[in-house]
């Protein structure tokens, strides 16, 4: 019998990208709130990556949840 092999592929980020991550902005075992934050990467290792924040805050996550940030107004102004 054969089975499925799940292959995670994410993106490839270089220094400077901008990203899109989501943190828990309230702390509750029952119903936690995410929020969703953006930043540049500042420092990227196999499995985390370092984001600096647009509110100057450094954060810590995994590549796997990190997404590309794409400007949904880009374009539009011409």
């Amino acid at each position: 019998m054969a089975t499925l092999v799940k292959v995670n592929r994410v993106p490839k980020f270089k220094l400077g990208d901008r990203v899109q991550f989501s943190i828990i902005s309230r702390h509750d075992n029952y119903s936690p709130e995410y929020k969703v934050m953006y930043g540049y990467a500042s420092k990227i290792n196999k499995v985390t990556m370092n984001i600096i924040g647009v509110d100057a805050e450094r954060y810590i996550a995994n590549i796997s949840e990190v997404k590309k940030y794409v400007d949904p107004f880009e374009g539009l102004s011409q």
